[in-house]
């Protein structure tokens, strides 16, 4: 319950302790830092895991704030990328007046201040501690939780609710009543599952009693709440380490099949949205254009694709969604692609829901072009055959993680409606999937005589893996995340490429049959000596494979 007097006096030597270790700190690295000129001139690729950890330990420990607590809200920001796959700001949509900008998406900021607005967006070490400062005035101008002991994290619940917005908004009554997770509470699940294993150390923090802020409720700025219980502590008692380079981390392997009913997209969602997601993409699961043209859709809400029946919504599914709990679907398709009585389910299973979102057009191409349509303005756009999908799988995991819509086209001829999307993005460049068995040379000279200049990419190989690995070595040369799916059935690799652009990482086919000694996906592997992340998904589990995998990469399962 609150109480009534707020320590004042201990409040203000707090708020003078954080302000003269806060200015040390960014003086320090003000003397000691490149310029931002000199970050500028690098090329916008984001620090490994380990280092990104760093990063935030190090300004976590100067800033008085528990690691945990800024890791989590980092992931939950912007899943720790200060640039997007493409090398663009997260969040830096031109078509705002302030946008949310970088690893700690912010938005407090004079958009006038062109220096501030430029360290913002490329200094990703200024970006972190502007978020950690952002972090402590919140903690300063929000009731007080126990007798402001920094260390125990349930007291910092005001705070975190108060870096995303102190507002009703983030009330959990006013959340729970639309079926929505309030922010701080994303925040504390996040912090409660190892959602980067090696470098995060998962901890629960006890929330508030929702039933103590009742709906419309905004708690006085100067009242003060117990600590809930039972309290859970930080790192910030820990002796300080020595300055070294990071250690580097075994890669986290996992292999995600079937089992207890489930298919091994449900089980992936399951396990790699341990939170909940506020948006759900559905697809059909008997055709893939639609569910491909929506690989970068879901990454564009940080949602998981689930693949259902046409006629009916399956139980499996309403089972996944029912651990999801999310507040919006989007269907991709119309009616005959997922009929109405499917939506029926789904509207029947969650009394919750809020909106469903159906995007179809007459056919697969003018749906991929209205899905295109909704995704942030790009400078590229990705091309595949919506007659097959093998070579686009690992392209769509790639356009995903660069915020590139992907459209489709037929082998000789581009369809109108993927024509008239190209020349409304206008893009600069242009991704091409496969061979010209699969996307002909006749496509592409017509986008010039449509009056479209663009420079265009291909990648190809000679069969799907040789084409997937192409795709992979240009685009993830050092691996990083990487998941891996056989080549044959769209079913497990769609909703792993959704998976993969949410980590940071792509898709890669591998042959259910072996991986053939130096074949193009050996190389791959071989050569990815930044690997941090290694998942199977396979329905069938295809232990032969995996096994081969692991032994290949020297890993265990």
């Amino acid at each position: 319950m609150p109480r009534t007097a707020a320590p004042f006096r201990l409040r203000r030597r707090l708020q003078r302790r954080i302000f003269l270790r806060g200015f040390c700190f960014v003086l320090a690295l003000l003397l000691l830092s490149p310029s931002v000129a000199a970050v500028e001139e690098t090329s916008y690729t984001n620090p490994g895991r380990a280092e990104i950890a760093a990063k935030l330990e190090a300004t976590a420990r100067a800033k008085e704030i528990p690691s945990v607590i800024l890791k989590a809200i980092a992931y939950v920001e912007s899943g720790w990328r200060q640039w997007d796959g493409a090398g663009r700001v997260v969040g830096d949509n031109p078509d705002l007046a302030r946008p949310a900008l970088g690893i700690m998406q912010i938005t407090s900021y004079d958009p006038e201040d062109a220096d501030l607005v430029r360290r913002l967006k490329y200094d990703i070490d200024f970006n972190i501690e502007y978020g950690a400062d952002l972090l402590n005035r919140k903690w300063l101008s929000t009731p007080a939780i126990g007798a402001n002991e920094r260390n125990v994290l349930e007291n910092w619940y005001f705070a975190v609710w108060a870096y995303h917005s102190w507002s009703t908004v983030n009330n959990p009554q006013d959340r729970a009543f639309i079926g929505e997770v309030p922010y701080q509470e994303a925040v504390y699940r996040r912090a409660a599952v190892e959602y980067f294993p090696g470098y995060v150390t998962p901890v629960e923090i006890t929330r508030i009693d929702p039933e103590l802020l009742p709906p419309g409720y905004l708690p006085e700025a100067d009242s003060v709440w117990a600590t809930p219980e039972p309290r859970h502590y930080g790192d910030l008692d820990e002796a300080a380490p020595g300055e070294q380079a990071p250690i580097p981390q075994a890669p986290q392997v996992e292999i995600v099949t079937a089992r207890d009913g489930f298919s091994a997209a449900d089980r992936l969602a399951q396990t790699h949205w341990p939170y909940g997601s506020e948006t759900v993409i559905i697809a059909r699961k008997d055709d893939f254009p639609d569910a491909l043209a929506g690989v970068p859709l879901a990454a564009y809400y940080r949602a998981p694709i689930l693949l259902t029946d046409p006629a009916r919504a399956e139980e499996s599914l309403l089972s996944t969604l029912g651990v999801l709990g999310p507040s919006r679907l989007v269907i991709l398709g119309g009616e005959g692609a997922v009929s109405a009585a499917v939506e029926t389910d789904l509207r029947a299973a969650m009394p919750w829901l809020g909106e469903i979102i159906r995007i179809a057009g007459a056919d697969r191409y003018e749906t991929a072009a209205r899905i295109a349509a909704l995704l942030p303005p790009a400078a590229e756009a990705a091309l595949a055959t919506g007659q097959d999908y093998p070579d686009a799988l690992t392209l769509a995991s790639v356009a995903a993680g660069r915020g590139t819509p992907l459209l489709l086209t037929r082998r000789d001829e581009m369809p109108a409606a993927t024509a008239e999307a190209l020349l409304a993005l206008a893009p600069r460049r242009l991704l091409v999937a496969g061979g010209e068995g699969a996307v002909g040379a006749q496509v592409l000279l017509d986008l010039a005589e449509r009056g479209l200049t663009v420079e265009w990419h291909r990648y190809a190989g000679a069969d799907r893996y040789e084409t997937s690995a192409a795709v992979a070595a240009e685009f993830y040369p050092d691996g990083g995340a990487v998941y891996i799916a056989e080549g044959r059935d769209y079913t497990d690799a769609l909703p792993a490429a959704a998976a993969a652009a949410e980590r940071g990482g792509c898709l890669l086919l591998a042959d259910g049959a072996g991986i053939a000694a130096d074949s193009a996906t050996e190389r791959y592997l071989r050569g990815a000596g930044a690997l941090e992340e290694l998942v199977f998904v396979s329905t069938g589990g295809n232990e032969a494979l995996w096994t081969q995998i692991t032994t290949l990469l020297g890993v265990g399962p």
